[in-house]
Formats: structure tokens, sequence, C-alpha cells
């Protein structure tokens, strides 16, 4: 009976420490409840400080060889107040990432432009081939390729494809 009081009292204490520790956290980060992910972390690391925004200085110090970091700092700083909120972070975060994307998409037309030789608007299989001219598994590919088997790639077709290609080889890179 004594041993089973003990452990109820054990447990009793390490549910208080823990849930003081929780307690602690998020006071000293409230921001942090209603942001996971990635940019949270990052966001986080640059936080030294830990009062939920990020300085001009903070900022520095996460980006030491940067000759830039203070112009980038106040384009990021969309109230101007001196300050890098977790929304403005993300933001920032998303209009990279939109960037990005309508990157991979104008690099996507260009080639499918140069592949189709004809200008038809659409890639047949010998164009495939031109463009491919040392790749024994051409054919197969461009089968693979043309989901809709009319024997051609529409744009729409080139550019699923050049997208899940991009995202595949993204995925290949060692993380940083």
């Amino acid at each position: 009976m004594k041993r089973c009081v003990y452990l109820s009292i054990s447990c009793l204490v390490v549910l208080v420490v823990v849930g003081g520790i929780a307690l602690s956290v998020q006071a000293q980060a409230p921001w942090r409840q209603r942001v996971q992910g990635l940019p949270a972390k990052q966001f986080e690391q640059m936080d030294t400080n830990k009062d939920g925004k990020i300085s001009l200085d903070e900022w520095k110090a996460a980006h030491p060889n940067d000759p830039n970091a203070e112009a980038q700092f106040k384009k990021l700083d969309a109230n101007g107040d001196g300050f890098l909120t977790i929304k403005e972070f993300q933001a920032a975060g998303q209009q990279v990432k939109e960037t990005g994307q309508q990157k991979v998409k104008q690099r996507a037309e260009m080639r499918f432009e140069v592949m189709d030789t004809n200008k038809d608007g659409k890639i047949s299989l010998d164009e495939w081939k031109a463009a491919h001219p040392a790749d024994k598994n051409a054919e197969a590919q461009f089968k693979k390729l043309d989901t809709n088997g009319d024997g051609s790639l529409t744009p729409e077709e080139f550019q699923a494809a050049f997208q899940q290609l991009k995202g595949k080889a993204k995925a290949a890179q060692p993380p940083q």
C-alpha cells in the first residue's frame, strides 16, 4: 500500500513539473501554439531573446555573411516597425515558394517551346526522341507522360511531368 502511495505521489510530482515547464514554454513563446513546422522552427532559432519577434540585430546574427541582410530585413518587415513577426516571416516564405513555382513553370514552358519544333502546340513522339537522342528509354518515358494516350504531349501533360521531375530532384537533395 505504501509503495502505491509513493508511486502516486511520484507521478503527481512529475506531472506538476512537466506541466510547469509546458506553461513556462507557452508563456515564453505564445505564438508557437499557432504556428508549427519548419518556418516556425527557423523563426524560433532566430528569435534569440524569445520575445516572439525578430529584431534587425537577430536577423543579422542569423545571416552573418550576407551583405544584403539589412535590406532583406526591411523588405520583409511589412509594417515597418523594426521587427519581423511570425506572420511576416511566413508571408515571406510563401512568397519565396510561389516565386520558385513560377520559375519552374516558366522553365517548363521554355523547354516545351524548344521541343515543339513544328510549333503545333504539342510534342510528338518524334520531337521527344529528337530532344533526347541518347536516351534509350525515350519512347517508354514519352508514353508514360502521355497520360491521355493521344500520341502527343500537351502543355499540361508536359508541365505536370516537369513539376514531378523537379519535385523528385528536390527530394533527392541532401538536407541542408
